[in-house]
């Protein structure tokens, strides 16, 4: 319950998984992860959208109780913005079957909730308005299972005027074969 430090928070806006979190919870007692999926690795989505900034996690039941809860009374945010959608994964799991609900909370009262996304789907874009809320809740759940279901909150951002025009949320992620210095014999 500590406030947020004056540095991250002086600006018009500032990243989730930058800030002091109050609580968070994920499935089978495991981590909310800061920047990256349920495996550790790149949040990116099917198109090869990179996020650097953002949260994974993993549906703990159909109920909304994968979240993180986040202090942001007085500090004068009035607007949540991100992308939401199932990552893709380069680790052995298998969550083709995945399928998550998204919801936004402002001091209990759910303030959005998405449709069901699926494994593959295009990542969707949501603005909430934050106008004096004291604790932002992002919390996700399993529809109709949780297997898989790791989802992400890409980008994650808030801010103060409500302007997130010239936030980057995300950007293509570009592999590169490298090019061999002379022509093989």
């Amino acid at each position: 319950d500590l406030p947020q430090p004056d540095e991250w928070v002086a600006g018009d806006f500032a990243y989730v998984s930058d800030l002091y979190w109050m609580h968070s919870q994920a499935y089978n007692d495991g981590a909310v992860i800061r920047d990256g999926n349920c495996a550790n690795e790149y949040m990116f989505d099917y198109k090869w959208n990179y996020y650097p900034k953002g949260i994974g996690m993993h549906a703990n039941s159909t109920a909304y109780d994968a979240y993180v809860d986040v202090n942001i009374e007085g500090i004068g945010y009035t607007k949540f913005a991100t992308y939401y959608g199932i990552c893709d994964t380069i680790s052995g799991n298998d969550i083709s079957m995945a399928t998550v609900k998204f919801a936004v909370f402002g001091d209990g009262a759910k303030l959005f909730e998405s449709g069901t996304m699926r494994y593959n789907q295009p990542f969707e874009y949501v603005e909430v308005d934050l106008t004096g809320v004291k604790t932002l809740r992002l919390a996700i759940a399993g529809a109709p299972g949780i297997a898989g279901a790791w989802g992400i909150w890409g980008g994650a951002v808030l801010s103060k005027s409500g302007d997130v025009s010239n936030v980057s949320f995300y950007r293509e992620l570009v592999i590169e074969n490298p090019t061999p210095e002379t022509d093989p014999p």
